[in-house]
């Protein structure tokens, strides 16, 4: 069971840092971040 709950933090850590990738340059598009 270990090691798939580690399986399941690793997946949930790279989606996060995917979105916050995507979302990064999408939210200074929109002015939300940096004006």
């Amino acid at each position: 069971m270990k090691p798939f709950k580690k399986f399941l933090l690793d997946f949930c850590v790279m989606t996060l840092g995917c979105l916050l990738m995507m979302a990064g340059p999408l939210l200074q598009a929109t002015g939300i971040i940096g004006g």
